[in-house]
């Protein structure tokens, strides 16, 4: 069988090959060879090291790559969560600016209740003095409805400034669930493809590390 001759890229000794071969180790320093042919047709031996610390560097650049892109969407998703929180608790402090209508009924309704203890208690201050018992008599009844009007007042009032401040809430609540709910789950997407390419390019490196 023919034997061809080449050189060892690494320490420069001779090695003997087939001229078939594709594959060579050195008997001087033990390098594992990729045989390829130049120009001339002579075998020439190249470093498979060299190959495989190359793929090895690019794969934990790659790695690199993405560890800090997922960095990124983490961040990313940590901000949408706490710009959402912000909108919700803005339009909840701002609420109260389209309250107007049933809190200026609750404050009618307590100044009635106001006015009608004054009359409630100047009533029963007249009913006690002989010559006032009918004038008294007037103003403690009087009194006392205006006094009732008011509670109901302010339970009208109370009762809709609770149900509309609820409705507006809920309505601002609604709104920025709408927005970031179909961001984040796009962004917790893009992190698990992230991941799951991270590992497989870890294992990749794990693999090419036990064939060195």
């Amino acid at each position: 069988m023919r034997i061809e001759f080449m050189q060892c890229p690494k320490c420069g000794s001779p090695l003997e090959v087939e001229p078939t071969a594709r594959s060579a180790t050195c008997t001087y320093c033990g390098s594992r060879l990729r045989v390829t042919r130049g120009a001339s047709g002579h075998p020439v031996a190249v470093l498979s090291d060299i190959k495989d610390d190359t793929a090895i560097i690019a794969k934990q650049t790659a790695i690199n790559h993405l560890r800090n892109r997922l960095r990124n969407l983490l961040q990313e998703r940590g901000r949408l969560e706490q710009e959402g929180q912000s909108r919700v608790k803005a339009a909840e402090a701002t609420v109260s600016t389209s309250l107007r209508e049933p809190l200026e009924l609750g404050d009618m309704g307590r100044t009635l209740m106001f006015l009608g203890a004054l009359f409630f208690v100047g009533g029963v201050y007249g009913i006690s003095q002989r010559a006032l018992s009918d004038v008294g008599l007037i103003c403690f009844v009087a009194g006392f409805a205006v006094f009732c009007f008011g509670s109901l007042l302010c339970y009208v009032g109370e009762t809709r400034y609770k149900k509309k401040q609820q409705r507006l809430v809920s309505e601002a609540q609604r709104e920025v669930r709408e927005k970031y709910d179909s961001l984040i789950p796009e962004l917790d997407e893009k992190a698990r493809s992230t991941q799951a390419r991270i590992a497989e390019l870890e294992a990749d490196m794990d693999r090419l590390a036990r064939e060195l």
